[in-house]
């Protein structure tokens, strides 16, 4: 027996990894609106720049809105993956399970993340789709399961 089959490691590794997932984006948008703008600026009103940035005739403007969205999005399914965590874990379903499921949730993240900054159109942009159908579906398997296991 290892680790991997004894307890949950991928789900407690996996969860600050989401977090730098969810925070990379978030980053990124703020190093590209301070390269173009006074710091000390920024920092007074930065909702407020990031959204002039974004609605104007930029170059790095598009970029900057898909890492908004990236890092909302990154917020919006972390709590599903949490919830899909904790109720595994609630159900016992075998760690085996739980850490696949999570180590794919951080690679189609991952994935993700690429292609939603890098991808600007055209039909490579589907694999962000793709990748989070992946990882959502992944989480949702997790949840599913500990349901189960918790109401039988």
């Amino acid at each position: 027996m290892t680790k991997w089959d004894e307890t949950y490691i991928m789900a407690v590794i996996g969860m600050p990894i989401y977090v730098v997932l969810i925070f990379f984006p978030h980053f990124a948008r703020a190093e590209k609106i301070i390269s173009v703008n006074d710091p000390k600026q920024v920092n007074v009103e930065p909702r407020k720049f990031a959204a002039e940035f974004a609605d104007s005739d930029s170059p790095d403007a598009a970029f900057v809105r898909r890492c908004a969205g990236a890092h909302q999005n990154g917020w919006e399914n972390f709590i599903l993956f949490i919830g899909a965590v904790v109720a595994a874990a609630a159900g016992g379903v075998k760690p085996n399970f739980v850490n696949a499921c999570c180590l794919i949730v951080l690679i189609a993240r991952t994935l993700y993340l690429i292609s939603y900054l890098a991808v600007e159109g055209g039909p490579l942009a589907y694999t962000r789709t793709l990748m989070w159908a992946v990882a959502v579906g992944a989480s949702v398997a997790m949840a599913v399961k500990g349901c189960i296991e918790i109401s039988d």
